[in-house]
């Protein structure tokens, strides 16, 4: 893969935090001087299925962890039977001047039964959990910290905290290491100490209906979600964090999680909790033994296959304000990286990363651009092989839009409207003032067409082209004629 170097010669200015000041373009650190005060302070790391957000927290250390198939929900069929029936006589209102009448049936006969996105069994995209280190043990009331340093590295996707405290009255420090391994699939932790005592216990928490299990090496958490459906299972989950080595003065910390959620989407029999973790541990195992320095260069030698690949000059007098532009423009490609290599799913309206249980707009994948928006620095910013995730979800999405083409229009190729979902959702959604963009299959196929015109993959475009077929012919159906000219409808502005 050719390496870009990427020449800006006007940029405008992107304002920056008091407590977040960029580094040099050379190093692309993003650094804080205090503790994340809420969740988006925390910084995001990620290998495409495991998330982590550390809060760099002085007594107790939070992280927020994601695993990127943590869906409530279930396929179901969410098919409208008045739609069709009815989809002339809209027509014949608009083009009959008569919008408000249109409208009104619209939202009387051509939504999605169930109400859509509000279902329980549409789903929502949800936080693994928390993993919490309490530190209270190694300070006193009186503690003193000072020297505090919270940053997360662009060029390696690591990060750390580092601040120096009072202990028996001389200086001692302390720093917490945290990477999410994408060559080997766990979350990695490592905690040092300088002249001190290195004390913690360790514990997941969720707000959900889970186990949880902790002792001083060794915490698991595991659950089901909401399938939204009486008596149908929902996604299994299964995570265990693990000590791997603990001494005075150092400890590390692993952490590894699955979801059956690949056998429930392809059909398939469920995993039991039993087969999940055996999949949890059989992953732990691999590296347990590993050396922290080899764990940390395999990753970073993995992490840089990617993100190496384009530089960032900027020519501008305002040096600042040009660093910031820069280290901005990098963080869209290091966010597309750790929320799409090796991704089952492509990212989210969230990427991978959330910290809710219902997650706001359910952290679906929105079509009518918001999924455009994360993979807009993928085909210029050179990372063009992260295209496998998107590429196979939008295939996925084909049968359901073939069956939403049939049922609501009438007709042959496969419609997306606004909402799409880890269960292939493409019906019209609940409010056709916002859900009835039907275009979202052919936006969200665009995509996949932009690769091809990148890469020129012939082999890529013999893949795709049964998705660009199918999207087309159902723009092509349904069209009608208005004052002399071709138009689609009934549809809204995105």
């Amino acid at each position: 893969m050719k390496k870009l170097a990427i020449l800006f010669c006007i940029v405008s200015m992107i304002g920056c935090t008091e407590k977040q000041i960029s580094g040099k373009t050379d190093s692309l650190d993003i650094t804080f001087d205090c503790p994340a005060e809420m969740w988006e302070e925390t910084l995001p790391l990620g290998n495409g299925s495991l998330g982590a957000m550390p809060d760099g927290g002085i007594r107790k250390e939070t992280l927020v962890l994601n695993e990127v198939t943590m869906w409530s929900g279930c396929e179901w069929d969410a098919t409208n039977p008045n739609a069709l029936k009815n989809l002339p006589k809209i027509r014949k209102k608009l083009i009959n001047g008569d919008n408000i009448g249109a409208q009104e049936l619209m939202q009387k006969h051509f939504t999605c039964t169930g109400n859509g996105g509000e279902n329980p069994r549409y789903g929502c995209y949800q936080t693994l959990g928390k993993f919490e280190i309490d530190f209270s043990e190694m300070f006193g009331a009186d503690t003193s910290f000072t020297d505090y340093d919270r940053r997360l590295s662009l060029n390696n996707a690591t990060a750390y905290t580092s601040f120096t405290f009072n202990y028996k009255g001389e200086p001692a420090k302390f720093r917490r290491d945290y990477f999410v391994s994408i060559p080997d699939k766990v979350i990695v932790i490592r905690l040092t100490t300088e002249n001190a005592p290195l004390k913690f216990s360790m514990a997941f928490s969720r707000s959900g209906k889970e186990m949880v299990y902790a002792d001083d090496n060794l915490a698991t958490l595991q659950g089901m979600l909401d399938s939204g459906e009486p008596g149908k299972d929902g996604v299994k989950y299964f995570a265990k964090a693990l000590v791997t080595k603990r001494t005075d003065n150092e400890a590390i910390i692993m952490i590894a999680a699955t979801t059956d959620y690949k056998k429930i989407i392809n059909h398939q029999e469920h995993k039991d909790f039993s087969t999940l973790q055996y999949d949890v541990v059989k992953a732990l195992d691999k590296v347990r033994i590993v050396d922290y320095n080899t764990l940390t260069s395999k990753h970073i030698a993995a992490y840089k296959q990617y993100f190496d690949r384009v530089d960032v000059a900027i020519d501008n007098a305002e040096t600042q304000s040009a660093d910031t532009a820069a280290l901005y423009l990098q963080f869209g490609r290091y966010l597309l990286i750790c929320s799409s290599v090796n991704a089952t799913l492509p990212p989210n309206l969230q990427g991978i990363w959330a910290d809710a249980l219902h997650t706001a707009w359910n952290g679906d994948f929105h079509l009518n651009i918001n999924v455009q928006m994360n993979h807009w620095p993928m085909e210029p910013g050179n990372l063009s092989d992260l295209c496998e995730p998107i590429t196979k979800y939008v295939e996925g999405l084909v049968p359901s839009g073939e069956h939403t083409a049939k049922t609501f229009y009438g007709t042959e190729g496969w419609a997306g409207h606004v909402l799409a979902n880890a269960w292939h959702f493409t019906a019209p959604a609940e409010n056709p003032t916002w859900g009835a963009t039907f275009t979202g299959g052919a936006w969200i196929a665009l995509q996949l067409w932009e690769h091809y015109q990148y890469t020129r993959d012939k082999a890529y475009l013999t893949r795709i082209y049964p998705v660009l077929k199918g999207a087309a012919e159902f723009l092509r159906a349904n069209l009608f004629e208005y004052q002399g000219y071709l138009v689609t409808g009934p549809s809204t502005s995105p």
